[in-house]
């Protein structure tokens, strides 16, 4: 067990409590694992603006104006040389262009995939200093209810092993960006095709970059309140087999009229052990606690869905229309006669694979933690079964949860638009076949002409 975790959480209380705590201290968090390892990547790549510094086994993060303000910089050199960039290409021959194509249709697309590649980077990187407030604010949230919950930090290997895995899909999405590039080259040299113009567009991909950064936040941030819901449910699955037993009356008038600070923390603490009774006021302060929790985690979605509602809405926009055309060009480079088709093909599975990962990364773990949320209103209905009968006051703490699971229901919607959920990656997918199959109809009636 991590003891310098439960250490860094009793002196964060204790020193961050709301009597000392004054407008002029520093937001910060402390974290380990995938999510360090996340922030600090970010951090490098320009979509977090951070100090970070080492505490104890973890790292403490906080907002960095003066590293905002240079992330804002770089991004619009960015934006700038991009412009630029588009604005020569288009101005050489059709058949000359580095991306605009030879054809009004894939210069569209071009144009399009650019900008919204461009707005996901601006938002990232502009919004910034608000996100990562908002980001500081949720994760120490999530680490109180961890605490409060008494749930049990990741092992370390565990966190080893995600944190490999976080580093390895950015390299191989950097490996995918240098392949496209070398691809460019190739043509470039092919055709007799302007260099300059094809290293300014070497910023397309940095933009491409940031947003892989912006998607691992969002994907960490959402597990941590996958794993606050699940724990939810797995004490109320444990209060689930629990035998009450009755408190002696002196106890019980004892802690009716004193509520001494250390009454309290007894009666919330949880039993593992399910065969070992508890007492009806044990369980009563543990549902009421588990209600808390609940009620916190509804706050946790709604600011991640207000900080980040827009940017993921623009990405799930440019994943739907990158997943179009990167299995059209697939099969376009299928029937290709030229040198470098077996690069083609290559280069656009891996553009594929890219983007439908992005888009799992981004919905699965909203699905897991509305599954658990959505399981935590069965599991009251089956302890309103065993244990509302037995006792009436937890009877009324049962029926309040209940209640507020039916009413308070907050769930992972970008702008009250669409639930993220695999019913939405489904639809995606629905609409990517039907584009698919309507555009290589156009383009077999083209080839007839």
């Amino acid at each position: 067990m991590k003891w310098w975790w439960y250490e860094l959480q009793e002196k964060k209380t204790e020193v961050e409590t709301p009597s000392n705590f004054t407008a002029d201290s520093e937001p910060g968090c402390v974290v380990s694992g995938p999510t360090a390892a996340v922030l600090r990547a970010s951090r490098v790549l320009g979509a977090a603006p951070l100090r970070v510094a080492r505490a104890h086994a973890a790292w403490r993060v906080s907002p960095s104006p003066t590293l905002a303000v240079l992330q804002r910089l770089l991004i619009t050199a960015c934006n700038i040389v991009m412009l630029v960039a588009l604005g020569l290409d288009f101005t050489q021959d059709p058949n000359c262009r580095i991306r605009g194509g030879d054809s009004t249709l894939k210069a569209v697309i071009w144009i399009v995939d650019m900008f919204l590649v461009m707005l996901i980077a601006n938002l990232t990187v502009y919004m910034g200093p608000c996100r990562m407030v908002n980001l500081i604010n949720v994760l120490n949230q999530l680490l109180q209810i961890n605490f409060e919950l008494k749930i049990n930090p990741p092992s370390a290997k565990s966190d080893t092993m995600k944190s490999f895995a976080i580093i390895c899909y950015l390299v191989w999405s950097t490996g995918i960006q240098l392949l496209d590039i070398y691809n460019l080259m190739v043509t470039a040299v092919k055709d007799n095709k302007m260099w300059p113009i094809m290293c300014m567009y070497f910023t397309y991909y940095y933009s491409n970059v940031v947003g892989v950064a912006m998607v691992l936040q969002w994907n960490c941030t959402a597990r941590g309140t996958h794993a606050a819901a699940a724990a939810i449910n797995q004490q109320l699955r444990q209060l689930r087999y629990v035998n009450l037993e009755p408190k002696p009356k002196a106890v019980e008038e004892l802690f009716r009229v004193s509520h001494s600070v250390s009454s309290l923390v007894d009666a919330l603490s949880v039993h593992r052990n399910t065969d070992t009774p508890m007492q009806a006021s044990q369980a009563q302060a543990t549902i009421r606690r588990l209600a808390l929790a609940y009620d916190r985690i509804s706050e946790v979605v709604t600011q991640m869905n207000a900080a980040n509602g827009l940017i993921l809405l623009v990405m799930i926009l440019s994943i739907f229309l990158r997943l179009v055309l990167t299995p059209y060009y697939l099969l376009l480079g299928l029937f290709d006669d030229d040198d470098v088709v077996v690069l083609v093909v290559a280069m656009q599975v891996n553009w594929s694979m890219f983007h439908m990962i992005n888009l799992i990364l981004i919905v699965e773990p909203c699905h897991w933690t509305q599954e658990e949320r959505d399981h935590t209103g069965h599991l009251l209905s089956q302890l309103t079964v065993y244990l509302a009968p037995k006792c009436e006051r937890i009877s009324k703490e049962l029926d309040q949860f209940a209640k507020q699971v039916t009413l308070d229901n907050a769930q992972f919607r970008p702008l009250g638009i669409h639930t993220l959920a695999r019913p939405l990656v489904a639809t995606i997918l629905g609409g990517v076949t039907t584009y698919l199959v309507i555009i290589m109809q156009f383009q077999k009636i083209s080839d007839l002409l």
